[in-house]
């Protein structure tokens, strides 16, 4: 028995301890987030602690050692009891001591009632991966959300969710109990996703043998949503409007300029600045880490964004709250004069509607991100080059992730297809 501590979550020079238990009950190996942050360099492997003179040292070297000491009473102390420890239980009695002794606040609140060992796991899951750096806050509060509807579910069957549970009937009640709310289906495709995630990590670690929850019919169809994009022609309405009457109007006006030009999300505006912008090859180029993602990517500094940059000294705009944001930049695109009725259909109380609002009240902080990609897409296809650099630029991993962004109507592909089979071919003479 050795207990040993290996960095994960790397991210630039900073990294997550992590400790690795071998033990002989179920769950072995125990793999515990410590939440302690340290720099890489400072880390020696060979003595399992951080040079002397590193940020900290004394204090995490000293935590650490307690920690050690802590797993090892307590499974000396189950061992010699004669007992023996699932895994969910081995965690609990060491959070007991640990976030204790460190004054840690506990960032989830249990349910005011046991719900079962699913969403007791879920959460401490949940609150492991996000203290280790291991998924962002949008995240973390993203899986809050769906462990507080299957707790909602557990109080409204009257039944404890258990692993085992997990199953296809499981999965046909909760999907019924769900749609019957008038949950949204991407909701619902969400939600399933994130409990294949968590069951996948209790299998993993041996806390079930339950695998029904695997099945490629454990999931839910998505609905195609109808997201509106601001076209070229109304992105330069909105660049040209004068709003030096209004430092609200012109500073939200800005920071959705910053996201047509480079297809930043909202949380990513303010990570525009002079030291994230480099120059290669005589092109400037931001490279900043997204937030959602963790991953850091490279954009160019389109000409377009130039003069964006030069008012703000150089950066993005100053942030602001997403709430402030989304009601703002409707009053600014309808003072700009992106006007006009759109047809979506939308789920709305169970059901699919078809609704025409003026555009401008549909456009949100995540609109300029779904410009930049469709109106460079389009600008590729219509020019003859490759658009797989935008994959990368987004940050997605994948061509059908990117896809999703592309707000192309069917008829705008269809007209594109007859223009393009009307151009002569170019025939080699001869």
């Amino acid at each position: 028995m050795q207990v040993r501590y290996n960095l994960t979550g790397k991210r630039a020079d900073t990294a997550y301890i992590l400790l690795v238990f071998h033990h002989s009950m179920p769950g072995s190996p125990l793999r515990y987030y410590t939440g302690e942050k340290v720099k890489a360099s400072d880390w020696l492997h060979d003595k399992q602690q951080l040079r002397r003179g590193a940020s900290g040292a004394a204090q995490i070297n000293h935590g650490l050692k307690r920690l050690e000491g802590i797993v090892l009473d307590v499974f000396r102390s189950a061992r010699n009891d004669g007992r023996v420890l699932d895994p969910l239980e081995f965690r609990t009695m060491i959070d007991e001591q640990w976030k204790a002794g460190r004054g840690v606040r506990k960032t989830t609140k249990a349910p005011a009632t046991d719900q079962g060992e699913f969403v007791s796991f879920f959460l401490q899951l949940n609150d492991e991966r996000y203290a280790a750096g291991l998924i962002a806050k949008a995240t973390w509060l993203g899986n809050r959300t769906t462990a507080n509807k299957i707790a909602a579910f557990s109080r409204h069957t009257k039944s404890k969710i258990a692993f085992d549970a997990v199953d296809m009937d499981f999965h046909a009640s909760f999907l019924a109990w769900l749609r019957s709310s008038g949950a949204h289906p991407n909701s619902v495709a969400k939600y399933l996703k994130r409990i294949k995630e968590v069951m996948r990590a209790a299998h993993e670690r041996h806390m079930t043998r339950n695998i029904a929850w695997a099945s490629k019919a454990f999931t839910a169809k998505r609905w195609g949503t109808d997201s509106v994009y601001l076209t070229p022609e109304e992105v330069e309405l909105l660049s040209t409007a004068d709003f030096s009457a209004s430092k609200k109007l012109q500073k939200v006006r800005d920071l959705m300029l910053v996201a047509c030009y480079t297809g930043l999300r909202f949380s990513d505006y303010h990570k525009v600045t002079p030291q994230n912008i480099i120059t290669v090859n005589g092109v400037r180029l931001i490279r900043p880490w997204m937030e959602k993602t963790d991953k850091k990517v490279t954009i160019p500094v389109l000409p377009e964004l130039e003069p964006v940059l030069e008012r703000w000294g150089g950066s993005a705009p100053p942030a602001m709250s997403n709430q402030k944001f989304n009601r703002y930049i409707k009053e600014a695109c309808k003072a700009a004069g992106i006007v006009g009725e759109e047809t979506i259909t939308k789920w709305s109380g169970g059901m699919r509607v078809t609704v025409s609002p003026q555009k401008y009240t549909l456009i949100t902080s995540h609109t300029g991100r779904r410009s930049f990609a469709t109106n460079e897409y389009m600008r590729c296809i219509r020019d003859g080059r490759d658009w797989s650099y935008l994959v990368d630029i987004m940050g997605h991993s994948s061509t059908k992730q990117f896809f999703q962004y592309i707000k192309v109507e069917s008829e705008e592909r269809a007209a594109a297809f007859a223009i393009d089979r009307a151009k002569p071919l170019n025939k080699k003479a001869g």
